[in-house]
């Protein structure tokens, strides 16, 4: 309480010194160079007394420098009053613990327990009390003391223990993380050293390729501007945009898709090519070809009993069976129907491959017909 009452003291006699200064300045009884007079004597006093006697560092002389060394002046001033306000504080409590000592030395020798009296086993007890009274930092012997003293030290070491384990499992952290990154580095490393070997094997190549795209981004630019001058020389000339590339490729597209619809209605249309344009003369010669169909038949069947008659087989080709037939339906009078495939497809019933007939034996049998039907 003492050393607390001298602090605030010092403060207020601080305090006051710093007010009178500031109200000296602002009614103007100082002015600025007295008010860093007045700064340097109580600085210059203070490093004198600090250096005690040695050479005081060369410093200058103005408002800024001496604002900065009041400031220091100020705090070390506080710390020496702390300190010796400590240290007063340390020496009263010396005596306080001597004059205890001398009445609880008295007190035992008053009851035959002094110092020397005790065993030596008695002694190395006291003293080891005494050690750790002083490593536990009590304020006195007693046992709650020592109790108390020893909750705060089990205390303390769990809280070191407790931050210990924190401190290995991050520690376990930043090894496997670093062993992860080690593995990363060495695998970059190794990577970085294949790049390195590529791009020394690489390197002409790659000058070459940069300049050949120097030389094809010149000329992108060139054609880029040509392009903008086409479309402008088409713009003047009022081009319209379906002559365009693009417009064209959609009506060629257009195009081939029509010609695919049209195919299969022009195959349809060829169908019709025979008949005449006129729908009343197709008629007369649909009627006419009816007409032809009827004494055809008949003669199919007349001439398929006849042939079946006269001709025991049929030929084995496909061929020669056609080039007979269609001599026997010409000498029929009836060419003009085989031509059109009318006779024919009647006729080629009858050459069934079970029935094999040769030319010659169709040539008799033709003869022998035309013989007997006079035709």
């Amino acid at each position: 309480m003492r050393a607390l009452f001298m602090s605030l003291q010092c403060s207020e006699k601080k305090t006051d010194v710093s007010i009178i200064t500031w109200l000296a300045v602002k009614h103007g009884k100082m002015s600025s160079d007295e008010v860093v007079s007045e700064r340097h004597r109580e600085v210059r006093a203070w490093l004198e007394r600090t250096f005690a006697g040695a050479a005081i560092p060369q410093y200058e002389i103005n408002e800024r420098t001496m604002e900065i060394l009041q400031g220091l002046m100020t705090r070390n001033q506080e710390r020496d009053r702390e300190a010796q306000i400590v240290t007063e504080d340390a020496w009263q409590k010396t005596e306080e613990y001597n004059t205890e000592a001398i009445r609880l030395a008295g007190i035992l020798q008053s009851v035959g327990l002094s110092a020397t009296s005790l065993s030596q086993s008695g002694n190395v007890s006291l003293r080891t009390l005494a050690s750790v009274a002083g490593t536990l930092e009590v304020k006195d012997a007693s046992t709650s003391s020592y109790l108390l003293a020893m909750m705060e030290m089990s205390k303390v070491a769990m809280e070191t223990e407790e931050a210990r384990q924190q401190e290995k499992r991050l520690s376990e952290q930043l090894f496997s993380k670093t062993k992860a990154a080690l593995i990363k580095c060495n695998t970059l490393r190794k990577a970085l050293q294949a790049l390195e070997e590529q791009a020394e094997f690489q390197g002409p190549e790659l000058e070459k390729k940069n300049q050949q795209a120097g030389v094809l981004n010149s000329k992108a630019k060139e054609y880029q501007a040509q392009l903008h001058q086409l479309q402008m020389q088409l713009e003047r000339n009022n081009v319209e945009p379906s002559l365009y590339h693009q417009s064209l490729v959609k009506l060629s597209e257009e195009l081939v898709a029509l010609n695919a619809k049209l195919a299969p209605l022009k195959s349809k249309l060829d169908s019709y090519h025979n008949l005449p344009p006129d729908i009343s003369l197709a008629k007369v010669r649909i009627e006419e070809a009816k007409r032809e169909l009827v004494p055809i038949e008949g003669c199919y069947d007349i001439s398929t009993r006849r042939i079946l008659l006269y001709v025991p087989s049929m030929s084995d080709r496909p061929a020669q069976r056609e080039c007979v037939a269609g001599s026997y339906w010409e000498r029929l009078g009836c060419g003009r129907l085989w031509r059109r495939g009318l006779a024919g497809s009647v006729c080629r019933g009858l050459h069934h491959p079970a029935r094999k007939l040769h030319i010659s034996d169709v040539n008799a049998a033709s003869y022998i017909f035309l013989k007997q039907n006079s035709w």
